[in-house]
């Protein structure tokens, strides 16, 4: 049986080697993790993620499902990255020593564009772990032009591909996301159990290359010991940007000395900025955020992953799928009729997955009104319409029949019943966020949790403080710490 027309085999030793990296790297993040919650206990304070969690950041199990989440954005990028430059060594360039010259300072640029702002290992580790490893075994696979259907074979890959993104992006909109999650994803129940997965183990590798303003937590230390009462001031400031203070020496994400009259702001030991006391004091968000941007070092890796997750996941899929479909096609045609015949496969399934998001778009028009939206059978269009009713803050109590949505099967319109709920000042309306916090859904105990922060009412704060202390949910605990604040709360060790 004749190879596939890519080399498979090498882009899966890539993600192999990607999941092996990036499993290390999150369980790493996990055991620094583990160790700034204990010290955020011991101070008195509320820790985010709770004891539910903690002792899932001693095991492997959560860093290799978190782990995913690079293998299938980053591990996907620089795969196919690699792919790529290996295919124009070996093809077009016929092998050329200058050509593969140039592909490694392209490499080497990359490392160092990676660490521009100051040395990040984790960025550094997969660069220089991951694309080797899949051009060296892509490189040594050269099946010839023959047995993949020549330049037919090559067009019948590109042309359906370029149909297929075309399309997409012509439906895609600022909402793409958002309907990818709504009609496509919870629409099924694999696509549920996807988003289950990811809603459980994302926050793992997250927190890895957070930034520190990204972090839900910070810990702070404060040594001024020749000015009593500025000391005190910075005690009451740093918890209301969630740096908490804590007693006694020790390392900490942000440590504030006393030196010649300034105020010097460091990350370990490294002097990060260096402010006239009243300055900070005056602003201190703005000095925090600067000192979070100073010592950021991963904005590059973030940018990387992002972009291999929207452009390299896609694509990966979409090169797996067309080499199974040519390996499965050549038990009865040739190599250009079988490229052909796996292109137009690619095609259906790339637009049968858009048939969803367009389905709901296309049901819901623009001249229809929330409420025919809100009464219609099919429930994507029900969606939209409580879309709609949250995008312009429209009043959801107007529509008496919003509490069937309580009950609702489809999850998207408990949710965004949820959303639309937050816009809402009726107090006849709170009682139903009360409902939906007891929703067995994660996304759906969120959306009520960002409902109850955005409606501001301070006596919801007892009953988000017992959610986080007895959920086991990350990103639940997550959404109500951000519903704390927002309703004006903040950490002081008595908590």
């Amino acid at each position: 049986m004749s190879r596939p027309i890519y080399p498979i085999k090498a882009l899966l030793l890539g993600l192999l080697t990607a999941q092996l990296l990036a499993t290390v790297l999150v369980h790493e993040s996990n055991l620094e993790l583990y160790e700034k919650i204990s010290v955020i206990e011991a101070a008195g304070y509320l820790a985010v993620p709770n004891q539910e969690i903690k002792p899932h950041l001693l095991a492997w199990r959560p860093a290799f499902y978190g782990g995913l989440f690079f293998t299938f954005s980053l591990g996907t990028g620089l795969s196919l990255a690699a792919l790529a430059g290996a295919w124009v060594w070996v093809r077009p360039a016929g092998g050329r020593p200058a050509v593969l010259i140039f592909l490694a300072l392209v490499w080497l640029g990359g490392l160092a564009a990676v660490n521009r702002a100051g040395f990040d290992f984790m960025a550094s580790a997969f660069l220089t772990a991951v694309p080797p490893v899949v051009f060296f075994f892509s490189s040594r696979s050269k099946s010839d032009r023959t047995e993949t259907g020549g330049r037919p074979g090559i067009w019948a890959f590109i042309l359906p591909l370029i149909l297929a993104a075309l399309v997409w992006g012509f439906r895609a909109d600022r909402d793409i996301f958002l309907d990818i999650r709504d009609f496509l994803l919870m629409a099924n129940r694999p696509g549920q159990k996807v988003n289950d997965f990811y809603y459980r183990y994302t926050l793992y590798p997250a927190e890895a290359f957070k930034s520190l303003a990204q972090k839900t937590l910070r810990t702070g230390r404060i040594e001024v010991p020749s000015d009593p009462l500025l000391a005190a001031k910075l005690e009451k400031i740093l918890p209301a940007f969630d740096y908490l203070p804590l007693p006694g020496p020790g390392p900490a994400d942000l440590q504030i000395k006393a030196k010649q009259g300034d105020l010097v702001l460091l990350r370990g030991r490294s002097e990060v900025l260096r402010l006239n006391p009243a300055e900070f004091l005056a602003d201190p968000g703005r000095s925090l955020v600067k000192f979070s941007s100073l010592t950021d070092r991963s904005s590059p890796l973030r940018r990387a992953t992002f972009y291999s997750l929207v452009a390299g996941l896609p694509l990966t899929l979409y090169l797996c799928l067309f080499s199974m479909a040519v390996w499965l096609g050549r038990r009865r045609l040739k190599p250009g009729p079988a490229s052909v015949m796996a292109g137009l496969v690619c095609l259906a399934v790339s637009l049968s997955a858009l048939a969803p998001i367009h389905s709901a778009k296309s049901g819901a028009s623009d001249q229809q009104s929330p409420a025919e939206l809100l009464s219609s059978p099919d429930w994507k269009v029900r969606v939209m319409g409580l879309r709609l009713v949250e995008a312009n803050n429209l009043e959801i109590g107007n529509f008496p029949d919003y509490r069937r949505f309580l009950t609702s099967p489809h999850v998207p319109e408990r949710y965004w019943l949820a959303e639309a709920l937050g816009r809402s000042r009726l107090p006849a309306t709170h009682g139903a966020i009360t409902d939906l916090l007891a929703d067995p859904q994660p996304n759906v105990v969120c959306a009520a949790l960002e409902a109850l922060g955005r409606r501001g009412r301070g006596t919801a704060v007892p009953e988000i403080l017992k959610i986080i202390k007895t959920t086991d949910h990350w990103y639940v605990q997550w959404y109500a710490y951000r519903a704390l604040r927002s309703l004006g709360w903040s950490q002081a060790a008595s908590n």
